[in-house]
């Protein structure tokens, strides 16, 4: 497969800026929507999220 695969989706969220940030970037509460995975980023912009598991 030589073509590299990217997905995109957006929502709103009616939640405090601080709460979505916090569910995006910590392990433990990422781990309460992606199960069983690890999540690997430097959590700057424009650098890969990934998710292993």
């Amino acid at each position: 497969m030589d073509k590299q695969l990217i997905a995109r989706a957006s929502t709103t969220i009616n939640a405090p800026v601080a709460a979505v940030w916090n569910a995006l970037v910590d392990p433990q509460m990422i781990k309460q929507y992606m199960f069983r995975t690890n999540v690997i980023s430097e959590w700057k912009e424009g650098s890969p999220i990934v998710w292993q598991g």
